[in-house]
This record gives structure tokens, sequence and C-alpha cells, in this order.
């Protein structure tokens, strides 16, 4: 099952929604067999059903999605000590309430536990959806002490892949 089919949540989310926000048209195969395109004006009660609903309401074929023009966005993953805990928690509060001041930041916050080193992290991915480098809504993030980090000017295809899971362990 697509992300975008359960919320979807993108660098761009704070700007324009989860993916499932900007999904266009569905094509769902109903109970009954019948192949049918749901969007504002054809079956708009299902297509508001489809939208975060998951695939409780027939088979989702395909979907068209809304694109965004983009350029370099700046980001990249930030790693802490573990230590960090209570002043990462602060500054996500911080972020969270005042995302409405740049809907251009976006933080996903990881705590998890690293088999390489046999500690729990913390994994910060920040991403900018513009070309510009340490914007204000990151300050208490960056100014926190990390361990390492990958911030740079980047596609949105390359900051993606630094956050693709092992394959198996999800």
């Amino acid at each position: 099952m697509s992300n975008a089919l359960i919320g979807g949540n993108t660098f761009y989310t704070a700007r324009v929604g989860f993916a499932c926000d900007n999904i266009e048209n569905f094509e769902v195969v109903l109970a009954s067999g019948s192949i049918v395109n749901a969007n504002r004006t054809s079956h708009p009660d299902l297509y508001k059903a489809l939208k975060g609903g998951s695939i409780n309401f027939g088979v989702v074929t395909k979907y068209d999605l809304k694109t965004l023009p983009h350029d370099m966005l700046w980001g990249g993953l930030v790693v802490y000590d573990n230590s960090t805990t209570a002043r990462q928690l602060s500054a996500a509060v911080n972020f969270t309430n005042n995302i409405h001041n740049d809907p251009y930041a976006s933080w996903i916050g990881m705590w998890e536990y690293s088999s390489t080193t046999g500690q729990n992290i913390i994994a910060d991915a920040l991403e900018y959806t513009k070309p510009v480098a340490f914007a204000p809504a990151f300050h208490e993030f960056t100014s926190i002490p990390n361990t390492t980090d990958t911030m740079r000017f980047a596609t949105i295809y390359n900051l993606t892949q630094e956050l693709v899971q092992a394959a198996g362990y999800r």
C-alpha cells in the first residue's frame, strides 16, 4: 500500500499538506468490480474518503498527484548522542509550535538504536525546501552538538535516499 493513501509525510507537508492532500484523482476498483475515477467532480464522497482513508473503500490502481516545482533543497541527516534528548524535545516542541512561521522547513526526528556502535542515537532529518542554508527555523537543532551531519544543498532524491531503511527491517 502506498504511503500516499494513508497520509504521506513529505518535506513539503507544512506548506501543502500530506501527500494524500495532493492527490487529484484516484482510479479505484470497487467491490462490485466496476472501475471508477474518484475526484472533486466524479464520486466526490469516495474521493474524500480515500484521502488518508487507506484501502478500505476499494482497490486503488492508480492515482494522480499534483507536482511541485523545486530547485535544490538544503538539508541532510544530523546525528546526535542520546544524552541530547531533553534539548531535542524542547527544540521539537518549539519547531512544531512555530512551523506556521516558516512552512518551508521540515524536521523528522528519529530515536534509534545503532547496532554498529551499540548505542541509542538521535537522527534528525532537517530539510529546507528553498535553497537556503541554515534557515532560522532550525537554529535550536543546529545549536545542539552533533556527532555527524550531512547538511548540504542537494536534490530531493538525494535527501530522501538518506532516509531509506535497510531492506527487511520494515
